[in-house]
């Protein structure tokens, strides 16, 4: 794969993360449970990040080579929100926006 490939993933992980920061803005815990269309839109995005994590461990090494990042576990929420996705645990799906997503944000940030 190409650099530009690796780019394109981590544009699409960029745009994911922006989009959920504006559904949840402002937005409490509370609210976010109470809201199904917040949850929905949150977890396709969450979907996008997923896909592009996978595609970046598994293609780019990623995981070796940036291990601050959890690749497996971004990855492996996918899975969940797409195939099982009535076991979904929206407390922590709202845990990983508030306590994940920055983090990812930045390392995309300075790697784009």
């Amino acid at each position: 794969m190409t650099r530009e490939s690796a780019v394109y993933h981590l544009d699409q992980i960029l745009e994911a993360v922006q989009s959920i920061d504006k559904y949840t803005h402002g937005v409490s815990k509370e609210e976010f449970l109470e809201n199904p269309e917040k949850q929905d839109s949150v977890c396709l995005r969450l979907l996008v990040i997923g896909e592009c994590a996978y595609h970046l461990r598994n293609e780019f090494s990623f995981e070796d080579k940036h291990p601050e990042i959890d690749w497996r576990g971004m990855a492996a929420l996918r899975h969940i929100i797409a195939h099982d996705y009535q076991i979904i645990d929206m407390e922590r799906v709202w845990a990983v926006v508030q306590n994940r997503l920055p983090e990812l944000k930045a390392f995309v940030q300075r790697m784009v």
